[in-house]
């Protein structure tokens, strides 16, 4: 039996205010979702709600900055532009006759607000597309049900439904699309025709959460660290000098200031994008993760093949359309690697093969969580230990 996700479970999480226990909730009720959906589906095909799962999971650990402390210490390890940036700032304010010191842990810690400006964009996103996705599966599942004669009419009730609750700022073309194939896969009794109805779903529904999601990943990636590290800066020195200079005086040489710190906070900024793309640019799957700027691994459940038979090769015309937009690849997870996550055509390239690999992968049902963990979870804690 699996548990019943409704509307109010859905809004609760929504409104919750704290982004570490909001974000295992999200992942918890994706999973949850993913398994009502295969009493549709059935269990051989897994829908977008799986991969959702352990995407929110990947985000989980930015969210929690899990690991930062030791990535930004190596990143700062052994870096011109610390160097520089050592030597510029006590170099400038010697010019005035004043002390000031930069060393590593003060630049720690304009690192780690940065890295805590990223996890906020992160939670964001994670926010964002549950908050639109979570609820049309929600009524997907109460619509729906497996009764042929029933088919037209709850088609039409949850595509009503969808209509009434787009969102002002985005189109739900693709998403009517999806829903349309997810339900005909239901009553599709061809193997390979079903797998297909279900990626193209898989895919359309990836690619309307990619584009809601553009702007969120690319404030992660771009964290604003120059503006940190300039009000952090001049903020320690205003401190340093406010007593002994006119306030004035300092408001005339901030501009001086800035522009003498600019080359070197500019390398900084390149730098940080390199650390946040490497944190962010990986996925936790049930039985390791995924190099984001790496092609997709052959199957393990299929040795040697890059996707599953049934999706060896695509016959669906729609869906075809779409992976020639898509997919830089076709039929092969070669070239399947996104150097930059902030591409959205670089994302799309990655997920289409991704989606493609995994879908029958087995491990895509298992829960994200231990079983203390996920009643801690439901109680509204968040579980000790690693998650």
């Amino acid at each position: 039996m699996y548990p019943r996700i409704d509307h109010q479970t859905i809004s609760t999480i929504v409104g919750h205010p704290e982004p570490v226990l909001r974000n295992l909730q999200i992942t918890q009720t994706y999973s949850e979702i993913n398994l009502a959906l295969s009493q549709l589906l059935g269990k051989n095909n897994v829908s977008w709600c799986a991969y959702a799962t352990w995407a929110s999971k990947t985000a989980g650990k930015f969210i929690r900055l899990e690991n930062v402390d030791a990535a930004i210490e190596e990143f700062l390890r052994g870096k011109d532009w610390v160097r520089e940036l050592v030597r510029v700032i006590p170099g400038a304010m010697t010019w005035f006759g004043w002390k000031v010191k930069i060393n590593n842990s003060f630049l720690l810690k304009i690192l780690n607000e940065t890295a805590k400006a990223s996890a906020k964009e992160v939670a964001k996103g994670n926010l964002l597309v549950f908050a639109e996705l979570a609820p049309l599966y929600t009524q997907f599942l109460q619509s729906i049900a497996s009764n042929p004669d029933q088919k037209e009419s709850n088609l039409k009730a949850f595509l009503d439904y969808l209509w009434q609750n787009q969102s002002k700022e985005n189109a739900y073309d693709k998403l009517e699309k999806a829903y349309t194939a997810y339900q005909e896969a239901i009553f599709e009794t061809d193997p390979k025709a079903k797998a297909e109805l279900i990626f193209y779903a898989n895919v359309l529904i990836g690619y309307h959460e990619q584009i809601r999601l553009d702007p969120a990943i690319n404030n992660s990636l771009n964290a604003p660290i120059e503006q940190i590290l300039k009000k952090k800066l001049l903020g320690e020195m205003e401190q340093l000098i406010e007593a002994s200079i006119p306030r004035f005086l300092f408001q005339l040489l901030s501009p001086f200031l800035k522009s003498y710190l600019g080359p070197v906070v500019q390398h900084m900024a390149t730098e940080w994008r390199k650390i946040s793309t490497k944190m962010l640019m990986r996925i936790e799957v049930p039985d390791g993760h995924l190099d984001l700027s790496e092609d997709i691994p052959l199957i393990a459940y299929e040795p040697a093949k890059m996707f599953p038979e049934e999706l060896l090769v695509i016959r669906n015309p729609e869906l075809l359309k779409v992976l020639e937009d898509l997919d830089c690849s076709p039929d092969s997870s070669a070239g399947s690697a996104a150097k930059d996550w902030g591409n959205l055509g670089e994302r799309m390239n990655f997920i289409a093969d991704f989606f493609r690999s995994a879908q029958q992968d087995e491990h895509m049902f298992w829960p994200p969580f231990n079983a203390e963990q996920t009643a801690l979870i439901k109680q509204g804690k968040v579980p000790p230990g690693k998650l």
